[in-house]
């Protein structure tokens, strides 16, 4: 299954997501392997952990976004306006890569 990102916006979305994923996978894992959790209780507490990391974060910047007067479609149209052009003729590699790999050429 092959999916397709339109934009940097979804692409953050995507990796916001799979990091969600794999962090709780993480302590779900951790839980089973190294205190030898039975799988129902391990799954509670990667929930429980990731609530944790995850809960009071989002509520400081739900905060802060209100106190500077910031909504989330502003957020976006301000991310959209600041992302990046392609340009004309562009490689793959990135600005610093390729000085990288021409001061090892030399």
């Amino acid at each position: 299954m092959s999916t397709r990102v339109s934009s940097a916006a979804d692409a953050a979305k995507f990796a916001r997501a799979l990091d969600e994923v794999c962090q709780s996978l993480a302590y779900q894992i951790a839980a089973q392997v190294f205190f030898g959790a039975p799988a129902d209780r391990a799954v509670g507490a990667a929930i429980v952990l990731h609530a944790i990391s995850f809960v009071p974060v989002t509520l400081l910047g739900i905060y802060f976004m209100a106190r500077e007067g910031l909504t989330l479609a502003g957020a976006r149209k301000m991310a959209e306006d600041n992302a990046p052009k392609p340009s004309q003729g562009s490689t793959s590699v990135m600005p610093r890569q390729a000085e990288s790999a021409s001061s090892v050429n030399r």
